[in-house]
């Protein structure tokens, strides 16, 4: 008699822990194309990346104030060893990246310092890592 005690509180807790759990995804987007995580993302460079190709200097034509950046690859696996981000006052910040990148995978999300910076430019230090497939695509995303 006991048994369906043991199921019957098994079913419960799985009924209450369920919505929990679903509510922790991520950081990946979701069908709809948007981050599931606080804040919109905006493209602000995409950038494609072959294997012999080492320094990229992406300029940022925006006027807009960004606090976080993250990126995107596609297309290829991705080594990027540094980033650094020039701001509007020709400030720089270096975070600590160097990292490999599968395809399809993104970075977590990296705070700017300040409370909103304009960014004028962003150099990376990357290469693709597949000798196979030469290209990847690298997507910058701010908010």
């Amino acid at each position: 008699m006991r048994r369906p005690g043991i199921v019957t509180a098994a079913l419960l807790v799985a009924a209450l822990v369920a919505p929990a759990c679903s509510l922790m995804g991520d950081d990946r987007r979701s069908s709809s194309g948007r981050s599931r995580d606080a804040g919109d993302w905006t493209t602000i460079a995409e950038r494609s990346i072959d294997f012999s190709r080492e320094q990229e200097t992406i300029e940022i034509a925006s006027e807009r104030r960004f606090q976080a950046l993250r990126f995107e690859v596609k297309g290829g696996p991705v080594h990027i060893a540094s980033m650094v981000v020039t701001f509007g006052d020709g400030s720089t910040f270096s975070p600590q990246l160097r990292s490999d990148f599968a395809e399809g995978t993104e970075s977590r999300a990296i705070d700017l310092p300040g409370e909103g910076r304009r960014i004028q430019r962003i150099d990376l230090t990357c290469r693709s890592t597949s000798k196979r497939e030469g290209r990847a695509v690298v997507r910058i995303l701010a908010r």
